[in-house]
């Protein structure tokens, strides 16, 4: 990989408002949003012009559910796009490395899709072999430590996320950098718990190579 390479995960709620800012601000490598619903040439009219490419997986026949995107500096070599479950998880090879962006199934009556959507994740990944486990970014819409939610931890958690990060030894890469700190990009009012759901997952190859991890 290159000496400093920056990704970011956002979960947009469907406004695209913010992307010409984070791309111009902080200017990273790969971008990953979740919770969108525009198509690949849409969001290309709006980030072409500041030096990006962008490649969107939504359902075409369902246009308003929202899928994923992925962004990327039109300078980087990089591999196809691919769609790996139907707004749920794209892969892309950059840098050397495969990166997926992953949104899972929200929200509590969605537990059961939730747990087969981390199961297929977990099948896509062992199928791809190769010698080098993928970098994991997104929305995961579930838990896995208790310091990562204000209260109702247990059903937040998700053990079959859970098994996926520990059989492959996947480091939550802000957990690693601050140990014991409690930050949540989640909020909705105060009778709903705070939550981070949002993460990113490195490899045991890469985390070495860890410089930050912000929210």
């Amino acid at each position: 990989m290159a000496p400093s390479f920056k990704t970011i995960s956002a979960n947009i709620a469907m406004s695209l408002l913010a992307i010409p800012d984070i791309l111009k601000r902080d200017k990273p490598d790969l971008l990953f949003l979740q919770e969108i619903n525009i198509s690949s040439e849409s969001v290309n009219d709006v980030v072409n012009r500041l030096g990006y490419s962008a490649e969107c997986n939504i359902d075409t026949l369902h246009p308003t559910l929202p899928g994923t995107a992925i962004l990327w500096k039109t300078s980087l070599n990089i591999g196809q796009v691919h769609q790996l479950i139907e707004r749920r998880a794209q892969s892309v090879k950059c840098a050397g490395e495969t990166f997926l962006n992953v949104y899972a199934p929200s929200g509590s009556g969605n537990r059961r899709e939730r747990w087969e959507f981390f199961n297929e994740l977990f099948t896509h990944i062992i199928q791809a072999g190769g010698d080098k486990l993928p970098v994991m970014a997104g929305d995961w819409n579930a838990v896995l430590d208790q310091l990562d939610t204000t209260r109702n931890f247990q059903s937040k958690f998700c053990k079959v996320l859970n098994r996926l990060v520990k059989n492959m030894n996947y480091i939550d890469s802000f957990r690693h950098l601050h140990p014991g700190v409690s930050e949540y990009t989640f909020h909705r009012g105060p009778h709903v718990a705070q939550s981070r759901l949002d993460r990113v997952y490195l490899p045991p190859h890469l985390v070495q190579l860890l410089l930050s991890a912000q929210h």
